[in-house]
């Protein structure tokens, strides 16, 4: 009789162990992901052209590097190369995306697509290229 007691008293203090060290680790879905919106802090991270992707590079000042920036989500200024800033609107669809429209263009390239997923910024350009920015 004072076997079977311990023996069950040991599958008790088991199972509560097991529940005590299985309650402590969190879910994924008691995990909250950061969400970065439109007005967030972009740095630049890569771009696409041909298939080929070039990264940001630490030998490249700051200043030479891709910016896009809007500070009030209904306007933006993007620049791929120093010196030269693109200004327009920002148009929110119905699927999450951005159009961007160039301010005074009536060029293909007037009208881009952006569309941020976690903390990456991805803009597309009419040829297939693409410039990626990371959220700071």
């Amino acid at each position: 009789m004072k076997k079977r007691i311990k023996t069950i008293l040991a599958v008790v203090i088991c199972c509560f162990l097991l529940f005590s060290v299985a309650a402590c680790g969190s879910s994924s879905s008691d995990a909250t992901e950061k969400t970065y919106g439109i007005t967030s802090d972009w740095e630049y991270y890569s771009l696409t052209v041909n298939g080929e992707t070039t990264y940001r590079s630490a030998v490249i000042p700051d200043s030479d590097n891709p910016h896009f920036s809007s500070e009030d989500g209904a306007t933006f200024k993007l620049n791929v190369v120093p010196d030269k800033i693109y200004t327009g609107d920002l148009t929110l669809n119905e699927d999450g995306t951005y159009t961007l429209t160039k301010k005074d263009a009536d060029d293909s390239v007037a009208s881009l697509n952006l569309k941020i997923e976690g903390d990456m910024l991805t803009i597309s350009f009419p040829g297939g290229q693409t410039i990626a920015f990371k959220a700071k």
